[in-house]
């Protein structure tokens, strides 16, 4: 630990100074300064354009309205509730995919940038907390920001299963614990690879665009030659592969695995504790490197 007084760090808004939509995240209070601080930076609003904000609005408007319609699909018409939890997931997995990796990708960026970088090695904070903090902070985030979608995906839930082989009623309780595992895993470790690649750059531009670059390659480009080197690939990428997690938990059985067999909880629990313990190596790695620089510093 360093014992260096703490040294100031950008300001958080206070809740006096807040804005209307910002009073609920105003009053988020936590152990870890930083992490507090990171957190409310996801909340805060910037000032934009007219015209974008005109075009945010409107696609407000329809989310709105689409929202309140499967609502109404749910309560009213039972068929249509596993549809709608699965178009949420997976529309919810690759918008995880994309936000947690990037704001991963500024998080020693935006410190250099903004000329807070020493003063974050200088203050009381250990390497540890402020890893935790900039990991926890994006994947806090994305949990709040996918509150008002727990009403819509409550109704969506069986809570009996008098007709096993009815999908009429919703999905299953193992069905939607291993949804959220897969979903929580898969942005553990893709914002850990973001916080790793944001270390060894200096513009967030350049970590943004070399995260993107490297969640292409892993789920994009190396399940496709992994698919063209073996005929059985569609077996095990459910292992590695976020998407093919989620589909081998959204139809149990499909997966001629005998890792997987037919328990959707199960397949969700092996993907989870695969992708915490690569999100665990990576900031383990990254760690290793924030202790070699301030071995560097000490000799200087």
């Amino acid at each position: 630990r360093n014992t260096a007084s703490r040294a100031p760090t950008s300001a958080a808004p206070t809740q006096a100074a807040s804005m209307w939509w910002e009073l609920p995240f105003a009053r988020l209070k936590f152990k870890n300064p930083l992490l507090e601080r990171e957190l409310r930076g996801k909340f805060r609003m910037r000032a934009v354009p007219t015209l974008v904000l005109a075009v945010e609005s409107l696609l407000a408007l329809a989310v709105a309205y689409f929202y309140l319609r499967a609502v109404f699909w749910a309560l009213f018409d039972p068929g249509t509730r596993e549809t709608i939890w699965w178009v949420i997931s997976f529309i919810g997995l690759i918008v995880l995919l994309v936000a947690v990796p990037v704001m991963g990708a500024g998080a020693f960026t935006r410190e250099r940038e903004s000329e807070t970088f020493e003063g974050l090695f200088l203050s009381l904070l250990s390497n540890r907390e402020i890893v935790i903090a900039k990991i926890g902070a994006p994947l806090l985030a994305g949990a709040l920001y996918a509150t008002p979608l727990l009403p819509l995906l409550a109704l969506c839930v069986r809570t009996w299963d008098y007709d096993t082989n009815s999908s009429n009623f919703g999905i299953s309780v193992t069905q939607a614990i291993g949804t959220i595992l897969v979903l929580g895993a898969s942005s553990y470790s893709s914002g850990a690879l973001g916080m790793l690649i944001s270390w060894y750059c200096r513009r967030t531009s350049a970590a943004i665009g070399w995260t993107l670059g490297a969640m292409f390659l892993l789920f994009a480009v190396a399940p496709l030659f992994w698919s063209l080197a073996s005929f059985s690939a569609e077996d095990t990428l459910w292992l590695f592969h976020p998407v093919f997690a989620l589909f081998t938990v959204s139809s149990p059985g499909t997966s001629r695995d005998l890792l997987a067999g037919n328990d959707p909880l199960v397949a969700a629990l092996l993907f989870s504790l695969l992708h915490y313990a690569l999100g665990c190596l990576l900031l383990v790695i990254l760690q290793h490197a924030m202790l070699r620089r301030a071995r560097e510093t000490s000799r200087r």
